[in-house]
């Protein structure tokens, strides 16, 4: 039976990597496009705001002043801001936005939006300070350090002892085991308490070939 060839079968993990691929940058080039329209439409609203504004200033200027004359200016002026609103009313289904109540609520009493950014900008910053003391009084060159010196001003003795500890822990730690010359020869020492109290010392050197595969004992006179 003949061996069918692979050549397809190893050409389809390429393409599928290369769909991955080109969908990875379809991804950011469609979010970009999204938000790129999300901003336009979001200007267009705010020039849709100047307008309705503007024509509200000339119709409040129309009305404070109204003479005979000017009725079919007012209607006019009626019948623009009638249109402007119903084209603001066509933004919603199109701009997603969040608008925090406290702009609205800043905009009723008559005060400036940008005072509720200005606001909040402040109280980021003061939340960001805070925060940052705190991570600058818990690293360990302050704190540690602030601790210790109360530590030892209230408990000298057990600081001392500690101090100590510590110490010993850390040459401890530096020193190292003596490394044998011969790794294949093993010189130990046993000393064996028998029961008259003095103690007897065994010199046991193990002598191992490698080639011969033997070991020899040889005790000390």
């Amino acid at each position: 039976m003949a061996p069918q060839s692979t050549g397809p079968i190893s050409a389809v993990p390429g393409a599928a990597a290369t769909a991955s691929a080109q969908q990875q940058q379809q991804q950011p080039d469609a979010s970009d496009a999204a938000s790129v329209q999300n901003e336009q439409i979001r200007q267009d609203l705010e020039l849709k705001l100047q307008e309705m504004i503007e024509c509200l200033l000339e119709l409040s200027i129309t009305v404070y002043d109204f003479q005979s004359e000017s009725n079919s200016l007012v209607h006019q002026k009626i019948q623009e801001l009638i249109t402007q609103l119903s084209d603001i009313e066509g933004f919603k289904d199109k701009l997603d936005m969040m608008v925090p109540w406290e702009v609205l609520g800043y905009i009723e009493d008559g005060k400036n939006p940008d005072l509720f950014s200005k606001s909040f900008v402040e109280a980021v910053a003061g939340e960001n300070q805070f925060t940052n003391g705190k991570i600058t009084a818990l690293k360990a060159g302050s704190f540690e350090s602030a601790l210790t010196q109360n530590l030892g001003s209230f408990f000298p003795d057990e600081m001392m002892d500690y101090n100590q500890l510590v110490a010993s822990a850390s040459t401890s730690d530096n020193t190292t085991a003596p490394r044998l010359e011969h790794p294949n020869d093993v010189s130990t020492t046993v000393k064996q308490e028998v029961e008259d109290g003095s103690f007897l010392t065994v010199n046991n050197t193990v002598s191992t070939t490698s080639s011969a595969g033997s070991s020899s004992v040889s005790p000390a006179s």
